[in-house]
């Protein structure tokens, strides 16, 4: 680790992740007091990509603006289906009265009404 990043934000997110896997093994593992001490330490200047209180608020951080955006995209989602359906039912009506329409000029009168209905 170093000081090569100076906001937690350019630390790639496979770095902290590897690192928050040392720590994890830190804890859980077969490892001296001192060593477990040097896993947790806090060093001037700051390593974001390191010290253990900056890796688990930078991981924590992430973890939450990730669950937003799903957050978010599911919302966006379920939106994007309800307009289909409501687009689909307006086709299938709209195509239903003109089946066996064959008058251009008619069908070009139709379509601009159409597409006013569905972008107003």
């Amino acid at each position: 680790m170093s000081t090569k990043y100076q906001k937690s934000e350019e630390v790639p997110t496979k770095e902290l992740l590897d690192r928050v896997g040392e720590l994890i093994r830190a804890i859980t593992g077969d490892r001296t007091a001192s060593s477990f001490r040097n896993e947790f330490t806090m060093r001037i200047p700051a390593e974001v990509d390191r010290d253990a209180d900056l890796v688990l608020q930078a991981i924590a951080d992430r973890l939450d603006k990730a669950e937003k955006e799903l957050a978010v995209a599911k919302a966006m989602s379920a939106k994007q289906a309800n307009e289909i359906d409501r687009l689909r039912s307006v086709i299938e009506a709209e195509s239903s009265k003109w089946k066996d329409h064959h008058d251009d000029q008619q069908w070009k009168a139709y379509w601009t009404a159409f597409a006013k209905k569905v972008h107003p």
